[in-house]
């Protein structure tokens, strides 16, 4: 059952390395190591078995995310994104996607702290706000690891924004321009993983409900990323599948 197990890992680790680089196939030759060490008939202690399943899961969850962004861009790219208005508390579903995310960031020693300014509710798809909120945290935590993490979130004159603010490795200011394209990056694929998808479908997700989204960022600095979003549901012929 042990050989099997690790048999399942290995092939989740080596596919996702063929996106994630140098890290993942790191991963996978720990795997690869441990899997030889079961056949030729060596126990392994609870604690080896259980830290390399947490390890198989954790790279199957994001293989499970880049399929998930390439459905998305085929979707968007085909006018067939179908959205369902309905009334979002944005302070409320911010700390849940924060909540989601306790295991990821514990893992990256990042504390993230969230701070409301003025309560912000509007008509929007909550999973595609969801979905925005979550690639840009998941983007702070890949590339600030160790530092904290501060989530905003306010209203003005009708339009609400959140920003997401980490101070990690920040960005070139001559890659800013080319951040939120198709498989766009500000670093290397083989030291940091994805495929570029996620800013690029927050974008489209934001300009869906009329939105913009925007980066401020320095190198070694941090990055801070702002969405407005009108509160306003859109007109009739928004809420038709684009």
């Amino acid at each position: 059952m042990v050989r099997a197990l690790f048999v399942a890992a290995l092939a989740i680790v080596v596919s996702v390395s063929f996106q994630s680089g140098a890290d993942a196939g790191a991963k996978g030759g720990k795997i690869r190591w441990t899997h030889k060490k079961t056949g030729a008939g060596k126990a392994l202690d609870p604690m080896s078995i259980s830290g390399l399943v947490d390890l198989a899961f954790h790279q199957g969850e994001r293989l499970t995310r880049l399929i998930s962004d390439l459905l998305d861009v085929s979707r968007i790219e085909a006018g067939q994104l179908r959205w369902t208005i309905t009334t979002v508390d944005l302070d409320k579903l911010i700390r849940e996607v924060v909540a989601r995310f306790a295991p990821d960031l514990a893992r990256a020693r990042c504390d993230a702290v969230v701070r409301c300014e003025r309560r912000a509710i509007g008509q929007w798809d909550r999973s595609f706000i969801d979905q925005v909120v979550s690639n840009l945290l998941s983007n702070a935590v890949k590339f600030g690891p160790g530092k904290p993490i501060e989530l905003a979130i306010g209203e003005d004159a009708g339009t609400a924004w959140l920003s997401v603010t980490d101070h990690g490795i920040g960005i070139d200011p001559a890659n800013q321009g080319q951040l939120f394209e198709r498989f766009a990056r500000a670093v290397s694929a083989r030291n940091y993983g994805g495929l570029g998808l996620g800013l690029y479908i927050s974008r489209k997700l934001v300009e869906t409900h009329r939105g913009r989204i925007r980066v401020d960022s320095k190198p070694g600095r941090g990055s801070t990323f702002t969405v407005t979003l009108p509160c306003a549901p859109p007109g009739a012929e928004g809420q038709r599948s684009r």
